[in-house]
């Protein structure tokens, strides 16, 4: 009889551990997510965002961290049609000039 009296003994308290335990882990996980998800939004031309997402601004890349706004500072690739070449770009170097003769134009 005192071998099952110590064996439900044993089995008591390693429930007890075992509680006590998984509450404390349960408590330190769900204290770690609270702990992230209280950081600072960002507003960002009237749109809010959480700490720690991310968002494209045009062709970069920028994210909230807690209150402050993080972005890449890149040059945004343009359509070939919206390039303006100067005149000089696409002359030919090669081009005579006869400066005997300077082409008169008027203006309207």
């Amino acid at each position: 009889m005192e071998t099952a009296k110590s064996s439900s003994s044993l089995l008591l308290k390693l429930a007890i551990v075992f509680f006590v335990f998984s509450l404390v882990t349960t408590l330190t996980v769900v204290g770690l997510l609270v702990t992230k998800s209280t950081g600072k939004t960002c507003n960002y031309n009237g749109t809010i965002y959480s700490d720690g997402e991310g968002f494209m601004n045009d062709c970069n890349s920028c994210s909230c961290n807690d209150g402050d706004i993080a972005c890449t500072l890149m040059a945004c690739e343009t359509e070939d049609d919206d390039i303006f070449y100067p005149e000089s770009d696409y002359l030919d170097d090669e081009v005579e000039v006869d400066d005997e003769y300077p082409e008169i134009t008027e203006t309207p």
